[in-house]
């Protein structure tokens, strides 16, 4: 690829490994929330909610989040993609009070719909499907998908429950969304490439591969 991007939504360890920064050459940008801590650099941009950033290649939009830092939606090559980072409707349900739960859900509406004002119907969208919430833990994947309304729909933050995530897509593909379940990574990005894929996106969390 002519010029490499890498995306981070927010400091939390499971986001934010120091070493990428070794990637750092020619025709490299980093676009990171601005609580990341780095050295100042022409190829680091920092970025909050409601920024927008274009050059010759992309525009990427920067949203909110329920948890630290922001989400991103990507225009490229003709396609967009948006990757929720922490953005979830976090519902603790056995741990927080009534009232905190309704905060939370009071939270998630507020920055879901900024979202949906100005980046609707994505050709790709990544979001959280994280059953350490028990209940109905894939809520905020399915308002995504059914609000958002993405041509495919990539779930993760699974934390190595593949089975979660592969059950999920399993019961919630619909005719106007795929959702692709990452269990066999070097299979699946094959099938992307020989599909005609331009770009891959890949999410990193803790130095490695998270789908």
């Amino acid at each position: 690829f002519r010029k490499k991007y890498f995306f981070t939504s927010h400091i939390h360890a499971d986001h934010f490994e120091p070493t990428v920064f070794k990637y750092a050459g020619e025709g490299v940008k980093f676009i990171l929330d601005e609580a990341i801590p780095a050295e100042e650099s022409e190829r680091i941009l920092y970025v909050k909610k409601g920024d927008t950033y274009t050059d010759e290649d992309l525009t990427v939009h920067v949203f909110g989040s329920t948890d630290e830092g922001v989400s991103f939606g990507v225009e490229v090559a003709g396609k967009k993609i948006f990757h929720a980072g922490d953005l979830n409707l976090w519902h603790w349900t056995k741990e927080n009070s009534k009232k905190e739960e309704a905060a939370a859900r009071e939270f998630f509406e507020n920055e879901f719909s900024y979202v949906k004002e100005r980046f609707m119907a994505p050709d790709a969208a990544m979001f959280p499907v994280d059953s350490r919430m028990k209940g109905d833990y894939a809520e905020g994947a399915k308002r995504c998908a059914k609000e958002l309304m993405p041509k495919l729909f990539l779930p993760m933050h699974f934390w190595g429950r593949a089975d979660v995530m592969v059950e999920y897509a399993r019961r919630s593909r619909t005719r106007e969304t795929e959702i692709v379940a990452l269990t066999r990574f070097g299979e699946q990005i094959r099938a992307v490439e020989e599909a005609g894929a331009e770009y891959i996106h890949i999410d990193v969390m803790d130095g490695v591969f998270v789908p």
